[in-house]
């Protein structure tokens, strides 16, 4: 399930989140009920064949300008990168 999160400038769409920070729950909401104003503890993006490094780049960015304590960026061919700020 895709994770809207509110960015410095847009709103963007993890592939998928999870939230482990009590303090964070039900305060993550913003003027939208849709959306998030803080990414989830844990994003996960699946990285696509299409994806360019530069979007990969932005992926990451936009998840820890948005508090992210970890990034799992799933390849094509099945192996995992785990990123952190």
């Amino acid at each position: 399930m895709e994770v809207p999160i509110s960015a410095s400038d847009r709103v963007r769409a993890a592939d998928g989140g999870l939230n482990v920070r009590p303090s964070l729950r039900g305060k993550l909401r913003s003027y939208d009920p849709r959306t998030y104003l803080a990414a989830p503890d844990l994003c996960t993006e699946v990285v696509s064949p299409a994806n360019t490094e530069r979007e990969i780049a932005e992926k990451k960015a936009l998840s820890f300008d948005a508090r992210a304590l970890e990034l799992w960026l799933c390849q094509p061919h099945g192996s995992f990168e785990i990123f952190m700020p």
